[in-house]
């Protein structure tokens, strides 16, 4: 899957503490390149952490093979609610499978 945008999005609710509100999980060696993520506004609830970038193997698939994801940029992307309730950064994005990911606090590298 390649050059794909999400656009304009209001996130109003999402309280699994072990959800993100943005989840990128390709696998079965799916290669996702060029995705953008822009102006999105996310009413944060307490979560760990509220983007994921996780290439991995999933459960129901024949190859068990993790996915890529290459180029992917986090533009204007802003929480809502209190302070205290907000993320920061894990991770550093060198585990294998995510390349060259743009991106601010709150950014959870899989």
């Amino acid at each position: 899957m390649r050059r794909m945008v999400f656009r304009d999005i209001d996130v109003l609710h999402y309280t699994d503490p072990a959800c993100p509100a943005i989840s990128v999980q390709p696998a079965v060696g799916m290669a996702m390149d060029d995705v953008l993520f822009e102006n999105v506004r996310i009413r944060h609830e307490g979560q760990a952490f509220f983007v994921e970038l996780n290439p991995h193997p999933t459960p129901w698939a024949k190859k068990q093979t993790p996915g890529r994801i290459r180029n992917i940029v986090f533009r204007n992307v802003s929480l809502e609610g209190p302070p205290e309730s907000h993320p920061g950064r894990e991770g550093d994005g060198r585990r294998v499978g995510v390349g060259r990911a743009r991106g601010g606090a709150g950014v959870a590298w899989g």
